[in-house]
């Protein structure tokens, strides 16, 4: 039986046009000084909640005017921006004078200005006008063509979003309703940690540890956090309320952020193992449910032998049951790495091999070591497990 496969790429744009009309041109070419006054602020909201501001403006090259843009702001997290642009002056209907930017990446505060080098378009019909007679003309050119001192630049901008590659293998395509919720969730989160990241309309700032200040928002830590809605709660009187800054000396500012970008987007951060203590804590401080269920699941991927005692003692703290059966499990997988680990702790040296290597030695004092090795071999790994031998 064949299978079919449907292979689908897409990169979603918005198109927005913009009128700058532009009256006794020759005044302002005659007197470059004043060409300074006059920008036009060119500011698009797409429908990602990502507003990119762009100046728009005429500037002299060889006593020649030529229309310029260049990008100065922008709110995506990456700071990168992907536009097409067109700058159109209409000439009658057999004649156009055009200028067209294939698309682009665009980063901010790494971009020079970009000049429109316009070019003179005629056609045997409106709607064909494609032979170029003309390059990199100037505006003083362009209105001396066109016998008019007046300039209507009709400029166009194409914005270039989120990209994707869909593959289906005769499965039917997902209802368009589900479309619209994944893709609606997807723009709640980025949005969501645009917030974030830029602290728009934050009102509140932590203070980490290690001396680092990082804006949030009160009402989406009070939704996600009971101990955050007393904190922040109308009626309360908490010096954190008041003064609307919350100094944290149990955690520091890379585990914070993790944190928020839960609280903000549900996401865990792929690094959190490396912070998993001042995650943890902090999840149980302020009781944040979902994220001590999600910790409980993921923390046996971060066991090793170097920290599996430490995760084991950590985990039942906490109360992390399914961590500490997971781990417990890892290190149940190697009989003989985990003696060692009873015999440091009995004994505090690893076990030598040989035929005499699971006696206990005959200067034995394990017994007035407050019994380290049942920490390991009986409270932590079940009172009746067989892998060890008794004393």
């Amino acid at each position: 039986m064949s299978h079919s496969i449907v292979a689908k790429s897409h990169v979603e744009t918005e198109e927005h046009e913009f009128l700058w009309t532009i009256d006794n041109f020759d005044f302002l070419s005659a007197n470059p000084e004043l060409l300074d006054a006059h920008v036009l602020p060119v500011t698009i909201v797409s429908s990602k909640d990502k507003i990119s501001t762009w100046k728009v403006f005429l500037s002299q090259e060889e006593e020649k005017t030529s229309l310029f843009f260049q990008l100065v702001g922008y709110t995506g997290l990456d700071g990168k921006i992907s536009i097409a642009m067109k700058v159109r002056v209409q000439n009658g209907p057999f004649a156009k004078f055009e200028w067209v930017m294939s698309p682009r990446n665009f980063t901010l505060g790494k971009e020079d200005k970009v000049k429109c080098n316009m070019g003179k378009y005629i056609g045997d019909s409106p709607i064909k006008l494609d032979q170029c007679i003309a390059e990199n003309l100037s505006l003083e050119e362009i209105c001396h063509q066109r016998g008019d001192n007046m300039l209507k630049l009709v400029i166009t901008m194409k914005i270039f979003g989120q990209q994707s590659l869909t593959v289906t293998k005769n499965d039917p395509p997902p209802r368009a309703l589900e479309m619209e919720q994944a893709q609606s969730m997807l723009n709640h989160k980025e949005v969501m940690l645009a917030m974030l990241e830029t602290g728009v309309g934050s009102d509140v700032t932590f203070e980490t540890r290690d001396g680092q200040r990082i804006e949030a928002h009160t009402c989406i830590l009070t939704m996600q956090s009971a101990v955050f809605a007393a904190m922040f709660a109308a009626t309360c009187e908490m010096k954190e309320k008041t003064d609307g800054v919350v100094k944290l000396v149990d955690m520091g500012g890379e585990g914070l952020k993790i944190l928020l970008k839960f609280l903000y987007s549900g996401i865990l951060d792929k690094t959190w193992g490396k912070f998993y203590e001042e995650i943890v804590n902090a999840a149980n401080k302020y009781q944040i449910t979902r994220l001590i269920a999600i910790c409980d699941k993921l923390l046996p991927t971060v066991v090793s032998w170097e920290n599996c005692v430490e995760l084991l003692k950590f985990s039942e703290l906490h109360g992390m049951t399914k961590a500490m059966e997971k781990i417990k499990k890892f290190m149940k997988g190697d009989p003989e790495k985990l003696l060692q680990l009873w015999h440091v702790a009995a004994f505090g040296s690893r076990l030598e091999a040989g035929p005499s290597s699971y006696s206990v030695p005959e200067n034995d004092t394990y017994h007035q070591r407050d019994r380290r090795r049942d920490d390991i071999l009986r409270c932590e790994l079940d009172k009746d497990d067989d892998d060890f031998p008794e004393c």
